[in-house]
């Protein structure tokens, strides 16, 4: 399977060629300082000739020019790359996101966007530069040893030696680097999940006790920064005092040669210049691989990311639910934790819920209901068995086809910023007529209106001054709009009053009317009233399943038959 880095590669390929032309211009005029101080030297020195003084300045001045603005060129198309990256892989990482939050994943959400920055980071900065004109360096080569065979040779030892530095540079602070990146994003990923729990915290005054915590891994983190980066510093220094060395070190060869007669004045001065320039691509090599090795690990992550998180797009594009739902042989397990075995939630479960009937799913806690509802929705990534829903596998629907025909209330209601209408609409573009109908069927139409601009009122995120029960009626509204065929509600009636239950109740019973298959989950024997099915279930095994009145024939024969123990 082709990897991230190859795919973009490929898509990239011809911005990559003009690069690489690019580059290839702006080395090869690279060399023109070393001509020019050839032939000032070599020529206008000799001659005295200021009308060729100013022609080879001229030609020189033209060259610069050029140059600048084959740098602009390459900057430009970097930054377009860059942003075009972004654009291509956006959109998929948004998607795996939320499919790697739904496999309960430890991973922090910021961290893909980190991973994507780094990435562009790095394409824009010197660090690229430095792979593309590496190339050139065997082209320096070639001109030292045009200029003197000795001065090739000096240059090959000083290139070789950078090189040790390099890699022994790169070799020391590797692991201390690796070790810092990692425990950054861990400090990062520990933050990200307690401020979800900012009230909890400050609630029960464990604030301090966070920040203890927090502080000590902090003290571990930095502390394993500044040692690899400590490494860096010290081998970043030593490289560019070399680096200042060998350059004198090649004017001093080039002057004895020089006095020897073997080369000219001129080519002395063009070898300090070149033996600086044969250097440099190697030396933002060794200053942008630090860059390199953020980017190739972010990129290695993002593709870990993508593909453990396929997208869910084929399959049949219109759900067809007759003949009802049907699980068979059913387990579903989720990680208890990074170092501990899956925990297994739903047991060898086989059900059948009839098409266009109330199934009202109850259990104690920890029975497995709440996961029973993800299931059918398809939101619950670890599960082997079948689940049918009507004619067709879940596994072969489409995901955007299926949530069109699905309306969902989970255990925690989530709101959206937006007006109360697009919250209702699923962010949509509010059909008018479809979000009032869904508003009046749970009994919140009014209260809309009172609102101070009705249902263009903007809501924040998590339903902003809305009580519970107001949320919770909101989000019952969502899952009835566009009057979808599969209506999954788990515990809707929390938080809700007595009034709020009937409302609920009738809005449950309207749409099984129309048509749709209902599956409320519940611990409140009250909904039991428009129960038409009933399932119960246990540590995530099947105790009943059957019409109401079986289930309140069956247990009624258990109470007759309990043991009333001793008076």
């Amino acid at each position: 399977m082709n990897t991230l880095s190859t795919l973009l590669l490929r898509q990239f390929k011809y911005q990559l060629l003009l690069l690489v032309l690019v580059s290839a211009v702006i080395n090869v005029l690279m060399l023109a300082p070393t001509i020019y101080m050839l032939q000032i030297f070599d020529r206008v020195m000799i001659s005295k000739s200021e009308v060729t003084l100013l022609v080879i300045s001229l030609i020189v001045i033209g060259f610069y020019g050029v140059q600048g603005f084959g740098e602009y060129l390459r900057n430009r198309i970097t930054s377009a790359v860059s942003i075009r990256i972004d654009q291509v892989l956006s959109p998929p990482i948004v998607a795996a996101l939320m499919t790697d939050k739904l496999s309960i994943s430890r991973r922090n959400p910021l961290q893909a966007f980190s991973d994507l920055a780094s990435v562009r980071q790095w394409l824009t900065g010197s660090g690229l530069h430095g792979f593309l004109d590496g190339p050139w360096t065997p082209i320096y080569l070639a001109v030292m040893f045009m200029l003197h065979p000795a001065l090739g040779w000096l240059a090959v030892v000083f290139l070789c030696f950078l090189a040790l530095l390099t890699w022994l540079s790169s070799r020391l602070s590797r692991d201390l680097s690796d070790a810092s990146i990692e425990e950054e994003r861990d400090l990062n990923a520990f933050i990200h999940s307690k401020l979800r729990n900012a009230e909890v915290l400050e609630a029960h005054g464990m604030v301090p006790q966070l920040k203890r915590r927090w502080w000590k891994r902090q003290v571990q983190f930095l502390l394993t920064q500044a040692k690899a980066e400590d490494i860096e510093e010290r081998m970043t220094a030593t490289t560019k005092q070399v680096r200042y060395l060998l350059n004198s070190l090649a004017i001093a060869a080039g002057a004895i040669l020089a006095i020897e007669g073997e080369i000219t004045m001129g080519a002395m001065i063009a070898a300090g210049l070149l033996m600086g320039r044969t250097t440099a691509p190697l030396d933002a090599l060794m200053s942008g691989w630090k860059g390199f090795h953020m980017a190739r690990s972010a990129l290695s992550r993002l593709e870990s990311l993508l593909e453990e998180n396929r997208p869910w797009q084929q399959g049949h594009a219109l759900p067809d639910f007759s003949g009802g739902i049907r699980l068979k042989g059913i387990h579903a397990s989720a990680l208890a934790a990074d170092d501990e075995p899956e925990k297994v939630i739903l047991r060898d479960l086989n059900l059948t819920l009839p098409q266009g009937k109330v199934t009202v799913v109850m259990g104690p806690s920890g029975a497995g209901k709440s996961t029973l509802g993800k299931l059918l929705v398809g939101i619950w990534p670890k599960y082997s068995g079948d689940l049918f829903l009507g004619v067709h596998a879940l596994k072969d629907l489409n995901r955007a086809a299926l949530g069109r025909e699905v309306g969902y209330v989970p255990q925690q209601v989530e709101l959206f910023r937006g007006t109360v209408a697009e919250n209702i609409s699923r962010l949509g573009s509010p059909d008018s007529d479809r979000v009032i109908r869904a508003a009046m069927a749970v009994g919140i139409h009014d209260f809309i209106l009172r609102l101070p601009n009705g249902y263009d009122t903007v809501i924040g995120e998590q339903g902003g001054h809305l009580s519970g029960g107001q949320r919770q009626r909101i989000a019952l509204a969502r899952a009835l709009y566009g009057d979808p065929k599969l209506l999954v509600l788990d515990e809707p009636n929390a938080s809700l009053d007595e009034a709020g239950e009937q409302a609920l109740l009738r809005a449950v019973r309207a749409a099984s009317d129309a048509g749709a298959t209902v599956v409320l989950i519940s611990h409140r024997p009250t909904v039991l009233a428009i129960a038409e099915y009933v399932v119960l279930l246990k540590k995530g095994e099947r105790l009943f399943e059957g019409t109401r009145e079986a289930f309140q024939n069956n247990l009624q024969r258990q109470l007759q038959t309990q043991p009333l123990g001793n008076k």
